[in-house]
C-alpha cells in the first residue's frame, strides 16, 4: 500500500506540480531546487481533481499548493481550473490562475470553486 501511494502520481497531480515547480514567483520564494512530500492529498475523478501538496525548497522554505482541475468532455484533456501557492512562513498566496474570481462548474449541480 505505501509503494502505491509514493507511485500513484495521476496525471492531476503530476500537472499541479509542473506549473509549481516551473512557477517564477515560487522560485523567487522557495529557491531554485524544490521537491514536494510524495504523500500528496486529495481527489482524482472522472470529471474533476483536487490537489495539495506540501512543496519545499532550499533551506527547508516550504509551502502548500493548491489545484483545481477539471477534464474537457470533449477532448478528455486535464485543464487547470484554479491554481494557488501559499508560502508557508510568510503567509504569502499567489494565485498562477489568470482569474482569481469565483469561477462555476459546469456540471450538473453547478457547484462554485474559489
Amino acid at each position: 500500500m505505501v509503494v502505491r501511494l509514493l507511485t500513484d502520481f495521476p496525471e492531476p497531480v503530476r500537472i499541479v506540480w509542473d506549473r509549481i515547480r516551473n512557477d517564477p514567483k515560487v522560485r523567487e520564494e522557495l529557491g531554485e531546487s524544490l521537491w514536494y512530500n510524495p504523500f500528496w492529498t486529495g481527489s482524482v475523478r472522472d470529471t474533476e481533481a483536487n490537489v495539495k501538496l506540501a512543496v519545499y525548497g532550499t533551506g527547508w522554505r516550504s509551502g502548500i499548493g493548491y489545484g483545481t482541475l477539471v477534464r474537457d468532455p470533449a477532448t478528455q484533456e486535464w485543464e487547470v481550473y484554479l491554481l494557488r501557492f501559499l508560502n508557508g512562513k510568510r503567509l504569502k498566496q499567489h494565485t498562477m490562475t489568470e482569474t482569481d474570481d469565483i469561477k462555476v462548474l459546469s456540471r450538473g449541480s453547478g457547484a462554485s470553486v474559489n
